[in-house]
């Protein structure tokens, strides 16, 4: 019997399928990503990994009871095993009988690893009744994740924003739990349940039996990943999404209050700041507050989308006066696009170093845009936004209305996202 490591996956949907070469075997996979490299946020991993393995033998042969151990091997020392029974395998119709003189079959067990703790090249052992290299896996640690406030506030404008992440390791002798998260912020209530916050747990963690110990150097800073990727969607792992329908209610709700108040510009500027949410839309990267520009001027919010734009904001009060009479634009409104047309003649003559002030390169960006947001859109007619979208057509332009409609319809769109 030839027992041959082909690489490991995620994503695997069938436990056994019939092939006659090595080509055909990895044509007929039935996955995603077979490889013999694992990059991974952390180690020790939190998702289980499909090993996909190939057996041939002859078709006639009398299997009497058979264990297949397989042992990762790092630098000479055994890091982890895992064992199967073939003759199971074979009871489980995975095999059918062909009338080949040699069939190969393909197998995968699933497993996850804690004792593998650090990155490098590991030997696949086979073990049946004496032991064989059958291939080689590397483990590679992705850089850890660091965000700066400004991604953080980003993060947050975000819908599908991740609050924390929470998962749990044991020991399959002594049961102890290891309960860890993390979170931008600390959380009591998970912390009251046990959890652990990440950048707490110990750098050498050892049940109480001491069967699982591993260092936890490529663990405590590497979970921070799945904090910035909104897609993630691993079973293995507790994802509490920052935003439900009834958060965003809230907020909502919080903000139309607010809008029937005589509050100050400043007043509104900083509810914007705490619930960036309301600035979804723009699809940030990076938000940040009060940006100087080319320390003449400083915005009320920048923005640099995942489209390499920068959006620079100038925030009026919701009861500026928008047009005049006759549906045009009134005094304090053409103020505040005036104040965007000194932004960008100031950046227009100083585009490298402002880009630079920013931490970006002429190359890094697309486009340098301007966006005022700004009064009521009440009984306006029509024509006179038309009018101030054509006279101010290299600009944008919101009312406080825009954002509460917008956040609005989110409410009813969250949950199904």
């Amino acid at each position: 019997m030839e027992v041959r490591f082909l690489g490991v996956t995620t994503n695997f949907s069938n436990n056994a399928i019939q092939v006659k070469g090595q080509k055909q075997i990895i044509d007929s996979l039935n996955c995603i990503g077979l490889s013999e490299l694992v990059t991974t946020p952390t180690l020790p991993m939190l998702c289980d990994l499909n090993y996909i393995f190939a057996l041939s033998f002859p078709v006639d042969v009398e299997f009497t009871p058979i264990n297949i151990s397989i042992i990762l091997r790092k630098d000479g020392i055994d890091k982890a095993s895992m064992s199967f029974n073939l003759t199971e395998l074979l009871k489980s119709g995975d095999f059918k009988p062909k009338t080949k003189t040699i069939k190969t079959q393909i197998i995968h067990q699933k497993f996850n690893f804690t004792q593998i703790d650090s990155p490098g090249t590991y030997d696949v052992v086979c073990k049946v009744s004496e032991e064989t290299i059958i291939g080689q896996i590397i483990f590679h640690p992705l850089p850890p994740r660091k965000y700066s406030l400004e991604e953080i506030n980003a993060i947050k404008s975000n819908p599908l924003a991740i609050k924390y992440v929470r998962g749990e390791v044991s020991c399959n002798q002594c049961q102890e739990k290891l309960k860890f998260y993390t979170s931008f912020s600390k959380d009591k209530n998970l912390e009251k349940n046990g959890y652990i916050f990440a950048k707490e747990i110990p750098k050498n963690y050892s049940c109480k039996c001491g069967n699982m110990n591993f260092s936890t150097d490529y663990f405590r800073d590497g979970i921070d990943f799945f904090l910035g990727d909104s897609s993630v969607g691993r079973e293995d792992l507790g994802i509490k999404a920052l935003y439900q329908s009834r958060t965003l209610q809230g907020i909502a709700n919080r903000f139309r209050n607010l809008l029937s108040t005589e509050s100050s510009e400043e007043e509104f500027q900083e509810f914007i700041k705490k619930n960036p949410i309301l600035l979804h839309m723009f699809n940030a990267r990076e938000i940040r507050f009060k940006n100087p520009v080319l320390s003449k001027y400083k915005t009320d919010f920048t923005i640099l989308t995942h489209s390499k734009r920068v959006i620079n904001i100038e925030i009026e009060k919701p009861g500026l006066s928008m047009f005049t009479k006759t549906g045009h634009v009134a005094k304090d409104l053409k103020h505040a696009f005036d104040q965007l047309s000194d932004w960008e003649t100031a950046i227009s003559n100083n585009r490298g170093s402002y880009l630079e002030d920013l931490g970006y390169s002429n190359s890094e960006i697309v486009s340098i845009e301007f966006f005022v947001i700004a009064g009521r859109t009440g009984n306006h007619k029509l024509k006179s936004f038309h009018h101030l979208k054509n006279q101010y057509r290299n600009y944008g332009f919101m009312t406080y209305d825009d954002l509460l409609n917008s956040l609005i319809q989110l409410v009813s769109n969250v949950d199904k996202l």
